[in-house]
């Protein structure tokens, strides 16, 4: 893999090529941003880094992925969730949406309504749980782990990706649950 800042191209921050596990093929991947994270593209399927990352290790571990029964809690519309979508008849997505009775189809009829943290599925529903970047945004991950845990068959396996975005300093919880009622505890806008 070739890598090169191009300094005369104002337009790109970087540019490297590479295969794109998504779309199966070489490709040039392009940031116009130094945060690379979340903006490193391959324009074809819009992946991001960590998106062909979980893709990559879903087909080292399992390469029979296709025929595996595979639940992905809060999918976005685009690379490695619309690759799963479209290519594992065992796939289900789930949201939060609270407007929608959990355990019943949102009204799309492209997702199924959960709390990751109190799911309805039956034990042992899954092969493969799939989260990108969700346990961030949970008030009780441990809850969410047990869940995941109990859904999953025997010999399956949670493949998860979560932001180290400060990794220095220690985590702080911006939020809490309390009567049902979220209490932010940090201020809006504030990060650490």
């Amino acid at each position: 893999m070739k890598v090169r800042t191009l300094f005369l191209r104002r337009r790109d921050y970087l540019v490297v090529k590479g295969y794109c596990q998504i779309c199966e093929g070489k490709t040039v991947f392009r940031s116009k941003d130094d945060w690379l994270r979340d903006h490193f593209f391959w324009e074809k399927c819009q992946s991001i880094p960590r998106e062909r990352s979980l893709l990559y290790a879903i087909n080292l571990l399992y390469p029979n992925w296709r025929t595996l029964k595979i639940h992905e809690s809060s999918p976005v519309d685009r690379a490695t969730s619309l690759k799963l979508r479209r290519e594992c008849p065992g796939y289900l997505a789930s949201h939060f949406d609270p407007g929608v009775q959990f355990g019943t189809m949102g009204p799309s009829g492209n997702y199924r309504s959960e709390n990751l943290e109190h799911q309805t599925f039956a034990d042992g529903s899954f092969d493969l749980v799939v989260t990108q970047d969700v346990f961030e945004h949970l008030f009780n991950p441990d809850l969410a782990i047990r869940e995941i845990a109990r859904t999953l068959r025997p010999g399956g396996a949670h493949i998860a990706t979560v932001p180290m975005v400060m990794r220095e300093q220690p985590s702080r919880r911006r939020a809490r649950l309390s009567d049902g009622k979220v209490i932010h505890e940090l201020p809006t806008g504030v990060l650490w």
